[in-house]
């Protein structure tokens, strides 16, 4: 298989699908690995893809990814048989528990960015102290993802009606409302302080665009280091919106 046909597929998928860079990203990877590999057809690959220790969701986007690559080239008639016609597959049912971090662990995080919000000597340590808890705070109190954290815009926040408007996965956007009065007066605190009028994000990087979920993720590292606690990602199972937020507290 030529690589061209790979790279035009993703082209098309971002011009007529509107597919997000996450999405073309995972696409390519799955293609990528199937274009490196030694099998002769896709079948077979497929058969040894099955016969590995993949997890079911991974199993299932791989082949998937697969299937629409070769939906699109019958499309463009770049084949005449498609072999998914006449594949059917049977996934095993995963029976996972959501991950969950302890409350101790939560307080422990919280006090340590208090402190530090405490302590800080310079205008810049207690801004990025300030932004930091800030951060924690808005996870924990309406269990946004950190994906939509780092899309939150200035025009998105409500103070009068203490209302965030998110734009969620599928770019499908809804209201939340900031219950918690400490979390509002810090998001209040912080627009007031540090956010110029030219701001188009809350958390903007250093060339003024949203801040990534790269560097929200190395910040949550960091800190959980810091605590003592174990190196894992933070952010990437964030707190139900349930969970009592002064209890936490």
């Amino acid at each position: 298989m030529d690589y061209t046909i790979i790279s035009n597929y993703l082209d098309y998928c971002k011009a007529h699908k509107r597919l997000s860079t996450h999405t073309l990203r995972a696409y390519k990877n799955d293609l990528m690995q199937f274009y490196n590999s030694n099998y002769e057809c896709v079948i077979s690959y497929i058969e040894g893809l099955t016969h590995s220790n993949l997890k079911t969701s991974t199993l299932r986007r791989k082949i998937a990814s697969l299937k629409v690559f070769y939906g699109y080239l019958q499309l463009k008639n770049v084949i005449t048989d498609n072999p998914f016609n006449q594949l059917r597959f049977q996934f095993r049912a995963e029976k996972t528990l959501p991950k969950t971090i302890p409350h101790d662990s939560l307080k422990i995080l919280y006090t340590y960015l208090q402190k530090k919000m405490i302590s800080a000597k310079t205008i810049y340590q207690k801004q990025k102290a300030e932004r930091n808890l800030l951060i924690v705070s808005l996870l924990l109190s309406t269990g946004i993802r950190i994906s939509e954290l780092c899309h939150i815009q200035i025009k998105d926040i409500n103070l009068t009606e203490q209302t965030l408007q998110i734009l969620g996965k599928g770019k499908k956007e809804r209201m939340i409302f900031i219950g918690d009065e400490r979390t509002f007066q810090l998001l209040k605190a912080y627009i007031t302080c540090y956010c110029n009028h030219t701001d188009d994000y809350l958390f903007p990087g250093k060339s003024l665009k949203k801040t990534t979920d790269r560097t929200k993720c190395s910040f949550a590292s960091k800190n959980s280091q810091n605590t003592n606690q174990t190196h894992y990602n933070y952010y990437t199972s964030y707190v139900s919106p349930q969970l009592c937020y002064d209890v936490i507290r």
